[in-house]
């Protein structure tokens, strides 16, 4: 991968706005720009850019949303994936990599041991990241993620009892997998998100990173702090912040409370 070189220093004055800099000094400004991006987007394990054909607006999900969306997928056979999503905030690589032996449903634990990805020759395979990533973690899971893996757990044996021989012996402890137990294909992951989107009635359809990106917003709005948040995802507290937090009400009342109580505590 070619190095990226350090960008030229760019001075703008208040006499010289941007759109009236000399015309040099506007392409550095531009060479400025491409390579900052650049520079973040080869930094780290970031969600992939969107497709030219995708149109990605809504990066959270609204608690009301939230409660559209899981009822929607209510009764859907993969229905679990959208709650485990949503209750954990897993990339979506790590959610449909999820083995039953990463999961300990007696303590009410998750540990994030691998990442379903496409090689060279576009074939799916487990990765396992080194033992000193942050993404190696273990997870407390809430109790109604725990209800919907008992709940698919038993769905899951039921079918592979009926589809026989038929299910797949490569990939025999996959929770989250097609009828013929192979693993789930990131474009048909898109395309079940995109059908239970309209079913709940969203504005936008939903794509699999939204799942990270509304935990950690409703996790932060709730009052957890950034570094626990950041603890849960695998990820670090300016990534957390930068990339994933975004804000859930329709209007901002944090302010209220606190300034109540010191204006009316001037007053006096």
């Amino acid at each position: 991968m070619a190095s990226i070189s350090s960008p030229k220093s760019v001075v703008l004055t208040r006499d010289h706005p941007p759109c009236l800099q000399p015309v040099t000094a506007r392409k550095d400004l531009h060479h400025l720009l491409v390579e900052t991006v650049l520079s973040l987007c080869l930094l780290g394990d970031h969600e992939p850019l969107p497709k030219a054909n995708e149109t990605v607006q809504q990066r959270s999900l609204t608690p009301d949303d939230v409660r559209k969306l899981i009822d929607a997928a209510r009764g859907e056979r993969l229905g679990a994936l959208v709650v485990v999503g949503l209750g954990t905030g897993l990339r979506p690589g790590e959610l449909t990599a999820l083995c039953w032996d990463d999961i300990d449903l007696g303590k009410e634990v998750l540990t994030v041991r691998r990442s379903l990805k496409r090689d060279s020759g576009k074939t799916l395979r487990l990765d396992v990241p080194n033992k000193a990533s942050a993404s190696l973690r273990s997870i407390r899971l809430a109790p109604p993620v725990v209800t919907a893996l008992q709940e698919h757990r038993k769905r899951q044996e039921e079918e592979q009892l009926r589809v026989g021989s038929v299910w797949s012996t490569e990939w025999p402890d996959l929770i989250f997998t097609t009828e013929n137990g192979t693993p789930i294909d990131p474009s048909n992951l898109r395309r079940l998100l995109r059908k239970l989107s309209r079913r709940a009635g969203l504005e936008q359809h939903v794509i699999p990173y939204v799942f990270r990106h509304t935990t950690t917003s409703l996790l932060i709005d709730a009052g957890v702090s950034v570094e626990a948040v950041a603890d849960v995802l695998g990820d670090r507290p300016v990534t957390v912040l930068r990339h994933y937090r975004h804000r859930v009400r329709e209007v901002a009342d944090a302010a209220v409370a606190p300034m109540t109580a010191l204006l009316a505590s001037s007053d006096k």
